[in-house]
């Protein structure tokens, strides 16, 4: 074989386009206006409620009087912290779905100086710990007993710093008057303390009046005692929550809601990491202790047992991520010039084609008639607020050609944003937009393994299969082990999970031996690949470009400068998926069977969709031409024999029948 990358053989192109040497790409406008994690402070401007919004007065005493109505899913939330059900609450999202945003923004209105509660007059702060897990990326190497040991002094650190800095218990009140009260409990069986039953084994317990003085002597013993219990972190921990719990008993009228304690980042750990941390946590909680919030990805609860004992999940509700992109962009053009700061290599000239570009950008989004760009970023981000902030940010890296264009459509927006700044589609591992017809590292293998993998998963009613199943079928293609795992890498890149695992991020090549029992997720992402975007004429005719593909079955120099020209390579390409499809399904059905195979991945060839679904967009287009006209007709019918070509291979291959998309009479 003859591999190329099918870009390079392109003639003209960069003369025809005229964007190699001319973009302005200002990467500091580009963040502040679509700044996938705004500052603390921003949040209220940047942030939009759910819908519906809630009409209720609920806790309206307990919040500024100047806050925007809430939508109904922040009122839960924040109904479940002041009045918490259960002593853990995990918000359960995919990566980038704005959980943490969402708790920014609802701490802004909880934490400062407000009422803790109905019961509680005093004004000033919650007693609140925040572990955010960005700050502690080193957790993601380590594994049992070294993991529960960082954590736990991580944790115990935070939990004694915020008692020192925002709870009003002084040294004897913690070493008598909580020490007193836990011994007593636990003499009394109504705790079961690792703490306390080491207090218990040293000291004796003797009840004491609040007015009786303490003896020098006493004190020591217990700062002495109380240096023992730091040094066993797990021991460290339990003292630290029943401490905490006493301080919400005495001092927040034994309500919870006063006092939490804030995991936050956890789903940028490893699935399996996530999951071990919240068995850690579920096994330290106390009923009447702090309410630990922990924000996580789905895959860290498979088979946990959600709805039951003492965690509360509640699954994450935001807005829509084309809802943030408009929101984005209105706040830009209702006041451009508070973007523009002079002086950061931006010309004022350039300023004010990207300024004229994005108000363009902003009026075209919202009159899509025909919904293409939402449909792309429904499908190419999902619910992945941030994913959809750093595709947008490719628009300033636009060519001025295409910045300049009076006749930008939808469609031209989707193929920048692809490009992404590039004169083509040039794919690396964290890329926005994930490449259907590579995997990294392996070009030369086929364009079709990770359609195929999306399409098994999809067949299973809820979108899983362990990794060991996924090899096993995909062997009978004529995949490597290798191949499969790594295309299963590629789906999982923490910029834009196509599926998800609730083992790891990725997987080394003995992964099959170790971890095959492992579950892979099918994820929105990955649906909107898998039915939309693989489908989707625009992605298809950028990602082509950027394919590795047999070199003998393309021209060796190949015309790309109008439409006819493009639809032309557009054609072969499809031609040369359909030839790949066959070879390799007919090897699946002799190795296993037909019904094998319908079984697996449905009964259509993975490209008689992509074929049909681009037969219609690509007759409009072509029959709008008015140049080379006999061209565009011949062409046409290339597209109507391909369909039929694939329909009938359907029918041979897989002895399934599927209705023709072309009618009878235009049938060749």
């Amino acid at each position: 074989m003859n591999m190329i990358r099918l870009g390079d053989r392109l003639s003209g192109y960069s003369k025809s386009e005229s964007r190699s040497t001319r973009f302005i790409n200002d990467e500091y406008m580009a963040q502040t206006v679509f700044d996938p994690v705004p500052d603390k402070e921003e949040i209220p401007a940047w942030f939009l409620q759910s819908q519906p919004l809630d009409e209720s007065n609920a806790f309206r005493d307990l919040l500024p009087e100047d806050l925007p109505q809430l939508g109904s899913y922040e009122v839960k939330i924040i109904d479940k912290l002041i009045h918490p059900k259960r002593p853990v609450l995990a918000i359960v999202g995919p990566m980038g779905s704005g959980k943490t945003t969402m708790k920014n923004y609802i701490a802004l209105h909880l934490v400062k100086n407000r009422r803790h509660c109905e019961r509680c007059d005093r004004r000033s702060n919650r007693l609140i710990a925040h572990i955010n897990f960005d700050e502690h990326t080193y957790l993601n190497d380590l594994s049992g007993v070294t993991l529960t040991n960082k954590f736990f002094n991580i944790l115990c650190d935070e939990l004694r710093s915020r008692i020192v800095n925002d709870a009003s218990i002084s040294e004897e009140e913690e070493l008598f008057g909580f020490w007193d009260y836990e011994l007593e409990r636990f003499i009394h069986q109504k705790s079961s303390s690792l703490a306390f039953r080491k207090v218990a084994a040293k000291i004796r317990f003797q009840p004491r009046t609040p007015d009786q003085p303490i003896p020098p002597e006493a004190l020591e013993a217990r700062r002495k005692m109380k240096s023992q219990i730091e040094k066993s972190p797990e021991t460290h921990l339990d003292y630290l929550i029943r401490l905490w719990g006493y301080i919400i008993k005495f001092q927040f009228c034994g309500n919870s809601g006063c006092a939490y304690i804030i995991l936050d980042n956890v789903d940028h750990a490893e699935p399996i990491l996530q999951k071990k941390i919240v068995e850690l946590i579920h096994s330290h909680v106390q009923m009447n202790g702090p309410t630990f919030i922990i924000l996580v990805r789905p895959e860290t609860f498979d088979n946990l047992g959600l709805g039951t004992g003492i965690i509360d999940a509640e699954m994450h509700h935001g807005p829509r991520v084309l809802d943030v992109i408009k929101k984005r962009l209105e706040l830009f053009c209702s006041n451009p010039d508070a973007f523009y700061e002079p002086g950061r290599g931006l010309s004022d000239s350039q300023y004010q084609v990207l300024k004229s570009f994005l108000v363009t950008v902003n009026r075209e989004i919202q009159v899509d008639k025909y919904q293409n760009f939402q449909n792309f970023i429904d499908n190419a981000c999902g619910s992945s607020i941030r994913n959809g902030m750093l595709l947008m940010q490719g628009l300033f890296a636009a060519s001025v050609a295409d910045m300049m264009d009076t006749n930008l459509t939808s469609r031209d927006l989707i193929r920048i944003l692809i490009r992404h700044g590039q004169d083509q589609f040039h794919w690396s591992a964290s890329h926005q937009i994930n490449h259907m017809f590579r995997v990294e590292n392996h070009n030369g293998n086929s364009l079709l393994v990770k359609p195929r993998i999306l399409r098994y998963l999809g067949r299973h009613e809820k979108g899983k299969r362990r990794i060991n199943e996924i090899v096993n079928v995909l062997q009978a293609f004529g995949y490597d082990d290798d191949l499969t795992i790594s295309a299963l890498n590629d789906l999982m890149r923490i910029t834009s999970q196509l599926v998800r695992s609730n083992g790891f991020n990725y997987y080394e090549d003995d992964s099959l031996r170790k971890y095959g029992g492992h579950n892979i997720f099918l994820t929105d992402i990955g649906r909107g690949y898998s039915n939309y975007l693989c489908s989707n004429i625009d992605y298809l005719q950028e990602v082509m470009l950027d394919t590795f593909v047999d070199g003998d079955n393309f021209p060796q120099q190949i015309g790309y400068g109008y439409v006819v020209e493009k639809f032309k390579l557009l054609y072969l390409f499809l031609k040369e998926l359909r030839r790949i499809d066959v070879e390799e399904t007919e090897r699946f059905t002799e190795t296993w069977t037909p019904k094998a195979y319908i079984d697996s991945f449905g009964d259509h060839l993975v490209t008689l969709d992509m074929i049909q679904s681009i037969h219609q967009p690509v007759t409009g287009i072509l029959s709008s031409e008015r140049h080379d006209r006999y061209e565009a007709d011949e062409l046409i019918r290339y597209f109507t024999s391909l369909v039929l070509q694939v329909e009938e291979d359907n029918r041979r291959i897989l002895d399934v029948q599927i209705n023709s998309i072309i009618p009878q009479q235009v049938k060749l």
